[in-house]
């Protein structure tokens, strides 16, 4: 989860058998907000010799409860697009950390970057109300404030009530993804 505290995106693979994917799809229809867990769906109990068909999303964020994912199934699906999972052994996630480094990066895709990267980052965190409505407590403080109230860095969180600084860098939630999508929109 490191690659999340260092603000790169994080994929995650996991392959389920027909009848297990019938019942991901309707645990997300009727409880879109909840979170799935290995009560739903029991991965030891699948016939080892049936067809696994496989799907990525990408990992937003964590916390002591559950991970959150975005699906690219659209904002129809059920949390808006995300939904979330108790732990990475209810559906054998296989994470891939993403990452480059400028040299990776052409001339051209430097240059978009610089010109619409704050422009989407923007975008982005007013479509994701879930962020708007995430809460942080200040390991200074104690106070809880809404994600989007810090201000700070890519590593520095300060607290909108204490005015503490803080490192964000591990935080390993939501403030995190708040931090690194405030640092483009910068």
């Amino acid at each position: 989860m490191k690659a999340i505290a260092a603000k790169r995106p994080v994929v995650a693979t996991f392959r389920l058998t027909d009848p297990e994917w019938y019942q991901f799809s309707k645990f997300f229809k009727k409880k879109p907000t909840s979170i799935l867990t290995k009560a739903e769906i029991d991965l030891s109990k699948r016939d080892p010799s049936a067809t696994l068909i496989g799907h990525a999303v990408v990992l937003t964020s964590f916390n002591s409860e559950c991970f959150r994912f975005m699906n690219s199934w659209g904002d129809n699906w059920a949390d808006m697009g995300f939904f979330k999972v108790q732990n990475s052994k209810v559906l054998d996630f296989k994470f891939i950390d993403v990452f480059w480094t400028l040299n990776d990066l052409s001339k051209r895709e430097i240059d978009y970057f610089k010109e619409h990267g704050a422009d989407v980052a923007d975008k982005i965190m007013k479509n994701l109300i879930g962020l708007q409505e995430a809460k942080y407590k200040c390991p200074e403080c104690s106070e809880i404030s809404l994600v989007t109230e810090f201000s700070g860095s890519l590593t520095e969180a300060v607290c909108p009530k204490c005015y503490e600084t803080f490192r964000s860098d591990d935080a390993g939630n939501s403030l995190a993804l708040n931090m690194y999508l405030t640092s483009l929109s910068k």
